[in-house]
């Protein structure tokens, strides 16, 4: 019982911090985050998995929309290198949907992504992401990324 009084306590303890403004103004930190999704994008559209690789964390993991996990840096950029040889003329879009800090060095990000040139027309063209992004020796890197499909909603029948 104490222990969840423990961690009742330390939610309350960091909503209330995030209420109150105790983290810095977090203007700069937003530039440096745009600018790490904008070099997403640029790096997926050069079809440069190697790049690609650099804005995940050595120990970062990707769940891609098969579902299929890849672990570790190396791991996620074999993932996008193979995924560009299938799909040559491959694009995305990303678009930024909300950002929430949990600490100064912890954001939790969603947003839309929307492909063309798949060669594979069995690919999904649009979808959701989800992604842990952590501050490192002053980088901003991915830990965690998930692809999602949504289903769509059936019609109601008549």
């Amino acid at each position: 019982m104490k222990r969840h009084a423990w961690i009742l306590a330390g939610v309350v303890l960091v909503s209330a911090a995030g209420v109150t403004g105790a983290f810095p103004d977090k203007s700069d930190e937003t530039e440096a985050l745009n600018a790490a999704l904008k070099s997403w994008e640029t790096a997926f559209n050069k079809h440069d998995a190697k790049a690609l690789g650099k804005l995940y964390d050595k120990d970062a993991d990707l769940i891609d929309f098969y579902g299929e996990t890849h672990k570790g840096r190396k791991a996620i950029e074999k993932g996008f290198a193979e995924m560009f040889a299938k799909n040559k003329n491959i694009k995305t879009r990303q678009t930024l949907v909300s950002r929430r800090f949990l600490t100064r060095k912890i954001v939790v990000e969603n947003g839309r992504w929307n492909d063309t040139g798949h060669t594979d027309k069995t690919l999904p063209t649009s979808g959701l992401y989800s992604a842990v992004i952590v501050k490192k020796g002053g980088t901003w890197r991915v830990v965690c990324d998930r692809g999602i499909v949504p289903l769509k909603k059936p019609k109601p029948a008549k």
